[in-house]
């Protein structure tokens, strides 16, 4: 059987400022604590360690160049980053999303949101945290499919 549960860190916190061009990322606190929400959360949706799963790190600015120049250094870290977009809702600010194939590793999990946040505050943007979707939990690498773009 197949599940699909969406994890997303904004659920866990959503703290996080666009406003008059003002960039508030959390502390490093805040992201480790969330970051043990989340895997309290995977672990109760079923994630094995043992199991590959496609992980979103999530950015937003309200100036889209500053997104294009840190779009190169996820790049540089090894991410699938997608287009920059302007959000549909409200327009008021660009979003990307950058995509990494990882083993669920709890240390390796919180090393790369760590890194994400730093490389935020680098280039003045919003961090808005990681989530995953866990897809046939259970299922060994091999057997997992990409979804479908």
């Amino acid at each position: 059987m197949t599940r699909f549960i969406f994890v997303l860190a904004a659920a866990c916190y959503v703290g996080l400022v666009l406003a008059e061009g003002v960039v508030t990322n959390r502390s490093d606190q805040e992201q480790l604590t969330d970051n043990q929400s989340l895997f309290k959360i995977m672990d109760d949706a079923g994630a094995h360690s043992n199991i590959f799963y496609e992980f979103d790190q999530v950015f937003r600015s309200l100036n889209e160049e500053d997104l294009r120049k840190a779009k190169a250094d996820i790049i540089a870290l090894g991410y699938r980053v997608d287009k920059i977009v302007q959000r549909e809702h409200d327009k008021n600010y660009y979003a990307i999303d950058a995509k990494m194939v990882m083993i669920y590793h709890k240390f390796v999990i919180a090393r790369h949101s760590m890194q994400m946040l730093k490389l935020a505050r680098k280039h003045n943007i919003i961090y808005d945290g990681w989530g995953v979707q866990l897809t046939a939990a259970g299922v060994e690498h091999e057997d997992v499919k990409e979804k479908p773009k």
